[in-house]
């Protein structure tokens, strides 16, 4: 879900240290190595077993699930190491593709769903085993600490000593920042301790803590609620926070099989079994939204001002309880920027706050060989069939102009889409590849309507391109045409199945974005046809986006605010209708200041759904002035904050 309010304030996985390692093994391509370690104790542990176990220098970077991919794409390229290391659940293929690029050796170790099974490579271990009971296997080591994180780890304890350790390290995991803990673990392996040994009056502060709480268990277990299913014994407590204990505690008083805590306060769900729960998650939790498993335990998120019966009737009737309702009707006029990550500029761009995750987008050309009747960018000008923009004629200083604003952008770590016009048909474009493999960037996305495609794959592939968004409004040729208009013909699906496969087997993901139009993909059963042709070509990927919304009364392009008007299909309606199709699986959505997205698996395919709102966009820039949500870099040589390329300017401009 996509709310931010009322989150748990705990330490995030930030801070940095450098060491020697403390061990005497050593192999000859060991050198420097960059590690990069989410805040669970046991990521802490592996990290902490790998630097006392080996020598070599290490830099270990600090980091949360929410930013892993952020962290790696960042860091990697600034500090000199000769191998990277990631222990973390989260990492996906965006920063895969960008570890391919840096051509340095790499390790992952974790147990991700979002890498998909194409991503996969002999660096990538998949593994719902603790990192921590891996790695103190593989270098000989065995202790009561690795035992205890291990339990904590897969959330199931045998002993009653072992339940104490389950708010032990609870305590430490949200106590205590990443830097610290991981300390506190290498200290203990290092002084050869065979138990975590805490301060005596933490510990005496821990044991009053854990009776406290384990009296408040004992009195919610009592009032669980149990069901009988497929020969199975299911128990349902409405426990909340610390699910570890509570859950541990029914283990030892109830005789079940399965064994769920159903927070309601925050909309999520653990599941536990004293065997392995495949299973059972596939059959029952594999449904909901933000579900994730390991070998013993799993869980997943639900809807709002959901009830335990509601829950419990969507959890045996796989009922998609996914809360988002609320989300779909939120005004964008709520969007608050403070519940989102901000970074201070740190160059001369601005000195305003800039959106964590922003995306800088290389507006290339103006020019198009076709005259899309829902073309957004024409809204505001009288002509048909081009966009007016103002433009660098000298490719030079054009060139030149980009370099300088690249290297300015590079250091704030920001995804990057070229667009325009056909980007393709730029005599521009191949010189501004050259500059992409120059910097970088964690991840570059192409949007094109495939013009020239096969003359570009070069120049694509070279310059590490991790993205190309083909438009295409239908999948009948004469549609398609009829909604475009391009002016010459061109190959509109012709040959594509080549492509993909040329750009997909270079790493370079493919993906088709489709307009909801009323003359073209406008249902359900529509969207499902689009998606199975596309899928014969050799594509995964596709974005339905409903035609975007504007501020009709400053619009002054009579044919595409009517067009919008009478073809416009409402994105909501067919959500509303996919809720009741088994054929889709919930993933996960998104709300930022002017859109809203969901996303779905449909068979094998990554479906993203979006809407979005022009006036919300402009409304929310003025509104909040002290924000940068984006950079476009335009073909007259601003730097804006904004589509329009004399608003916004930063970086002084030179128009």
């Amino acid at each position: 879900m996509s709310t931010k309010k009322d989150k748990r304030v705990e330490n995030r996985g930030n801070g940095m240290t450098t060491l020697k390692g403390l061990g005497q093994v050593h192999t000859k391509n060991h050198g420097k190595t960059l590690m990069f370690v989410e805040r669970e104790p046991d990521n802490l542990l592996a990290a902490a077993l790998i630097c006392y176990a080996y020598e070599g220098d290490f830099t270990v970077k600090f980091t949360d699930r929410h930013s892993i991919n952020y962290d790696i794409t960042k860091y990697s390229a600034e500090l000199e190491n000769d191998n990277i290391l990631i222990l973390c659940p989260s990492i996906n293929e965006y920063s895969i593709l960008y570890l391919n690029k840096l051509c340095k050796p790499y390790c992952y170790i974790g147990s991700s769903t979002k890498i998909e099974e194409e991503f996969v490579n002999d660096n990538i271990h998949l593994t719902s085993t603790p990192a921590s009971s891996l790695i103190s296997e593989y270098l000989n080591i065995s202790n009561e600490i690795i035992k205890e994180v291990v339990s904590y780890t897969q959330r199931y304890f045998p002993t009653e000593m072992d339940l104490y350790n389950c708010i032990r390290y609870q305590y430490l995991c949200f106590k205590y920042k990443a830097k610290d803990l991981f300390e506190m673990l290498l200290g203990q392996l290092e002084q050869c301790h065979s138990t975590l040994e805490l301060d005596r009056d933490l510990e005496n502060e821990l044991w009053e803590r854990y009776n406290k709480q384990l009296a408040a268990c004992d009195i919610i277990i009592g009032k669980s609620i149990i069901r009988e299913n497929d020969n199975k014994r299911f128990v349902f407590i409405q426990g909340g926070c610390p699910c570890t204990l509570i859950l541990n505690r029914a283990v030892r008083t109830m005789d079940c099989d399965v064994y769920v805590n159903v927070c309601l306060n925050r909309q999520h769900f653990t599941v536990l079994m004293d065997s392995e729960i495949q299973d059972v998650y596939m059959e029952y939790i594999d449904n909901f939204i933000y579900s994730g498993r390991g070998e013993y335990s799993a869980g997943g998120c639900f809807e709002k001002d959901c009830n335990i019966e509601r829950f419990i009737d969507a959890f045996f009737n796989h009922y998609k309880i996914h809360g988002f309702y609320s989300d779909r009707s939120r005004d964008y006029n709520d969007f608050d920027p403070t519940e989102y990550e901000w970074i201070t500029c740190e160059s001369d761009l601005t000195d305003k706050f800039i959106y964590k995750n922003f995306n800088f987008t290389i507006f290339l050309d103006s020019y198009c060989n076709a005259d899309c009747r829902f073309c957004i960018e024409q809204i505001k000008t009288e002509n048909i069939g081009r966009i007016e923009k103002g433009k660098i004629d000298d490719g030079a200083e054009y060139i030149k102009r980009l370099d300088e604003i690249l290297g300015k952008v590079r250091p704030l770590n920001p995804s990057l889409s070229v667009t325009g016009g056909e980007p393709l048909l730029s005599s521009y474009f191949g010189d501004a590849m050259k500059l992409l493999k120059k910097y970088n960037f964690r991840k570059t996305v192409i949007t094109t309507n495939g013009s020239d495609i096969e003359k570009h794959m070069e120049e694509i592939i070279d310059a590490g391109i991790s993205h190309i968004n083909f438009s295409r409004p239908h999948y009948d040729d004469d549609i398609v045409q009829d909604i475009m208009r391009f002016k010459d013909k061109v190959s509109l699906f012709k040959g594509f199945d080549d492509i993909i496969r040329r750009l997909e087997s270079e790493g370079v993901r493919t993906r088709f974005n489709c307009i909801l139009t009323q003359n073209g993909v406008n249902s359900v059963a529509e969207m499902k046809k689009y998606m199975d042709f596309v899928r014969t070509l050799g594509c995964k990927h596709v974005v339905f986006r409903e035609l975007m919304s504007f501020n009709e009364s400053m619009a002054m392009n009579q044919e595409k605010r009517l067009y919008s008007r009478e073809n416009r299909v409402y994105i909501n309606d067919l959500w509303n209708e996919i809720d009741g199709d088994s054929d889709f699986r919930y993933f996960m959505n998104m709300q930022g200041h002017y859109y809203y997205i969901e996303i779905y698996k449909y068979k094998d395919m990554t479906m993203v759904s979006e809407r979005a709102n022009i006036k919300s966009l402009e409304d929310n820039r003025v509104k909040n002035d002290n924000y940068v949500y984006e950079m476009i870099f335009h073909p007259n040589g601003n730097l804006c904050a904004g589509w329009s390329e004399t608003e916004d300017i930063l970086d002084g401009g030179i128009f």
